[in-house]
């Protein structure tokens, strides 16, 4: 059983079998991890949508056939939070007392933690908590090659740094593609991309990499150019250090 998110869903024309007189809409999907495949519906609803993670498996003839415990999942369901909890409670255990992280259940496609500061004040419960920025989370796929090359300690030299799109910019749905406008309060967001041993990571400022990037060649195939790239001296590497980032973000909220 395969698992990955979709990156663009096209609605093809309808197949009729030879000696039948059903009708199939057919839906050619894209996968994060570069699968391509066909769903096969009876209605004219696919009941997905891009962003959101499958699993599937995929045969010779190229058609896609989902879980069958997937789909029948309530939708607030079809996305796995594991990745998000287990870096908040890394960051945790290298934050001050006064500063609190939290998954950010209320907008499920907003970003995936906040960050917030306990503030001593001269109220009732001496404190007031204020929100400083948020944390973007992706988790770098058990069993790829990046997988496989990332060691436990080093990124190798020769690998991309890349970054989903989605995850960065805001949906056109007039002209169905993702626009050059990123998502709001980008300059409060750290996008912090985790091994998938969670022993490593590399991150960076949101703004940083919307001012400074470029489209990856490996985005070839895939559905307007879903991966994005930046120079190596852009991030920071280590969870300490993302540490650092939310304190130049904490800093720029009291200027």
């Amino acid at each position: 059983m395969l698992k990955s998110r979709i990156t663009n869903i096209i609605q093809k024309p309808n197949w009729n079998p030879q000696n039948s007189n059903e009708t199939f809409y057919v839906f050619l999907i894209n996968l994060e991890n570069g699968d391509e495949g066909s769903i096969y519906k009876k209605t004219n609803n696919l009941k997905l949508a891009i962003g959101q993670e499958i699993t599937y498996t995929l045969n010779e003839k190229g058609t896609i056939k989902m879980n069958r415990d997937f789909k029948t999942m309530p939708s607030f369901m079809n996305y796995n939070i594991e990745e998000e909890l287990r870096v908040r409670k890394i960051l945790e255990e290298l934050t001050p007392w006064n500063i609190e992280l939290n998954q950010n259940y209320e907008d499920k496609y907003g970003y995936d933690l906040k960050f917030y500061k306990h503030i001593e004040t001269k109220t009732d419960t001496g404190f007031k908590k204020k929100l400083l920025g948020f944390i973007e989370v992706e988790a770098c796929p058990p069993g790829g090659y990046s997988a496989r090359a990332w060691t436990e300690h080093k990124f190798p030299d020769y690998l991309e740094l890349s970054f989903l799109k989605r995850k960065v910019f805001k949906w056109d749905k007039t002209n169905n593609c993702w626009s050059k406008e990123p998502k709001e309060d980008y300059e409060k967001v750290i996008y912090l991309k985790v091994n998938p041993n969670y022993t490593n990571c590399y991150a960076i400022n949101l703004k940083s990499l919307v001012n400074n990037h470029w489209i990856s060649k490996r985005s070839d195939g895939t559905y307007n150019n879903t991966f994005m790239v930046t120079e190596r001296n852009n991030v920071t590497f280590e969870f300490k250090n993302v540490v650092k980032l939310m304190r130049e973000i904490e800093k720029n909220w009291e200027n």
